[in-house]
């Protein structure tokens, strides 16, 4: 086994996270428990020093300048693509570079969308998308007289009822969109199952990855999906970085959003002509040193295994949803209670506590958990919530963190019951 594990195989979270500094700090003077992985990674060392490199050995303008450097600009670059695009199993001539997952969902939209949607058409969503996945949507369809259906969620656990999708197929949708893993119920979709019923009345499949990337194996090719979008933030990279996956002929089909340099084949004073390929998605100065500092990240990702991230973390959220009725007995947890279902996040809400007043006596014992709508408020609407808290997991979360979630909520108990 590698550095990173156990003599059975298994992650060792411990060793893992000698490779995140953060970990030797103390904000507010406490040990770090982070369990809030699920709004951003923390970043391992390799990234920092992958970033430092290339700032420091290949800082130059990729794709524009005749000189040794700034060859060697693009070459990491373009390396880091592909290095990206193999995490992911996809053409690396297929990955578009953006600078977050919401702007190549709204890529998606804005592009697809204005040239595809007709009066009448149909787009179709669930009630738990993430607000990157519904606004821009809302926007297009408003803007191109179409229809917004949505796949409805459990008004009690929230979870998706996917078995509605057959009726709902009866609409013909042009486009389904909807989140590989939702970042509030944790639950994972039958994405080939979806894709299936998609192509099957000619919709295409436009999929969020930002919460399924960084915590179970994914190749791009076995969802089924057309679309697929992810951001560097969640798998350890830069906060500014992020992919479009799209098939080669849709890309093709698709007119860029943004305009400038480096997408262009020609300019005249009165028009232009694009570039093919990705970069005509990729108008001005790319951000060639976040694309290598998360091609480092995939590298360690890949080390640890995603398959054993994905196992350690079921394990983590198992604890979770078994311990959080007894420290916290009128939790209502969001979402399936099968750890089996879900990848490595679970939200939940108490009657007796507000989600953001348990934040803040969580904090402090050291233990960061989210509390708000998460980006998700049409969902909390409907479960007649006006928050919940979210615990989110990682390679580098140890029983000690949830050691002190649990101490922290049985204290946080004691306050409210008085």
């Amino acid at each position: 086994m590698g550095n990173w594990h156990n003599a059975d195989g298994t992650l060792d979270p411990v060793k893992v996270r000698a490779e995140y500094p953060i970990f030797k700090t103390q904000p507010g003077g406490r040990p770090l428990h982070y369990l809030d992985s699920a709004a951003t990674g923390q970043r391992p060392q390799r990234v920092v020093d992958a970033l430092s490199k290339y700032l420091f050995t290949a800082n130059a303008n990729p794709h524009r300048g005749a000189y040794t450097l700034a060859q060697m600009a693009t070459d990491g670059y373009e390396a880091a693509r592909a290095r990206i695009a193999a995490y992911v199993n996809v053409p690396a001539s297929e990955l578009v570079m953006l600078g977050s997952a919401t702007e190549a969902l709204n890529l998606v939209a804005r592009s697809w969308g204005k040239a595809n949607l007709r009066r009448g058409d149909v787009v179709l969503v669930t009630e738990a998308e993430h607000h990157a996945n519904l606004i821009p949507w809302q926007q297009i369809t408003r803007e191109m007289d179409a229809d917004l259906e949505f796949i409805p969620v459990d008004d009690v656990t929230g979870e998706i009822l996917w078995d509605r999708l057959d009726s709902l197929m009866k609409l013909k949708p042009k486009m389904i969109a909807l989140g590989h893993v939702s970042n509030v119920l944790g639950s994972i979709a039958p994405l080939a199952q979806i894709a299936e019923a998609a192509h099957a009345v000619g919709a295409l499949l436009c999929v969020d990855g930002c919460q399924a990337v960084a915590n179970m194996p994914v190749s791009i090719p076995a969802t089924g999906a057309d679309f697929y979008a992810f951001s560097a933030h969640k798998m350890g990279g830069l906060f500014a970085g992020g992919g479009l996956w799209a098939r080669a002929d849709l890309l093709a089909e698709m007119a860029p959003i943004e305009t400038g340099g480096d997408m262009i084949h020609s300019v005249r004073l009165r028009d232009a002509d694009f570039t093919t390929g990705t970069q005509r998605f990729e108008a001005g100065t790319p951000d060639a040193s976040g694309a290598v500092a998360l091609a480092a990240a995939c590298d360690l990702l890949d080390e640890f295994g995603r398959d054993k991230i994905h196992a350690h973390e079921a394990l983590m959220i198992e604890r979770v949803i078994r311990e959080l009725p007894e420290a916290l007995p009128d939790a209502r947890i969001l979402g399936p209670r099968d750890a089996s279902q879900r990848a490595g996040l679970v939200a939940f809400s108490s009657d007796l506590i507000h989600a953001h007043d348990l934040a803040e006596i969580l904090d402090r014992r050291g233990v960061a958990i989210r509390a708000g709508f998460h980006c998700a408020q049409p969902l909390h609407e409907q479960l007649e919530l006006s928050s919940s808290a979210r615990v989110s997991v990682a390679p580098y979360t140890t029983h000690e963190d949830l050691d002190a979630l649990f101490v922290g909520l049985r204290e946080a108990r004691k306050v409210f019951e008085g």
